[in-house]
């Protein structure tokens, strides 16, 4: 985006410079911080930001042709790239999320067979109700009576 800087040299409204120019070094700086940010789903969230910033800079464009300070033309050049840039992050994103569909293990339903197959099987299943004083458990016959409990009584 370095064509913002060049087409918004001569504007002396610099607070509309400098925001259409820091929108613009936001976009690749948010590519670079994400892409060093540790995992894809913080990488896809810096370039959602960095898609963001694509649209201010669109936006602004319409106001800089409003204003005056860039030509249709100008204005055409400069949100025609905007708009690939903003194009590309979408492509990357949707890249980046394919592949974490991909990697994701199908996860499989529970069902009393294959809750037998887990190490957590083996534990004791205690009764999990609210501790009162009449109800609290005194002995290892209080424990709930389900197959995994007696299977645990049994391996004890």
């Amino acid at each position: 985006m370095g064509s913002i800087y060049d087409a918004m040299a001569d504007v002396k409204d610099y607070g509309f410079r400098d925001q259409i120019q820091r929108a613009a070094v936001s976009i690749m700086n948010n590519i670079a911080e994400g892409s060093e940010s540790g995992s894809d789903a913080k990488y896809i969230n810096f370039l959602n930001i960095a898609k963001g910033s694509c649209s201010e800079v669109r936006s602004m464009l319409y106001l800089c042709e409003d204003f005056g300070f860039c030509t249709a033309e100008e204005h055409k050049v400069l949100h025609d790239q905007a708009q690939a840039i903003a194009g590309g992050l979408q492509n990357l994103i949707n890249y980046l999320n394919s592949q974490a569909r991909r990697s994701t293990p199908v996860s499989r339903p529970s069902t009393p067979d294959s809750r037998r197959s887990t190490p957590d099987s083996r534990l004791l299943t205690l009764d999990s109700r609210p501790s009162t004083p009449d109800s609290r458990p005194s002995t290892p016959d209080s424990r709930r009576s389900t197959p995994d409990s007696r299977r645990s009584t049994l391996d004890s």
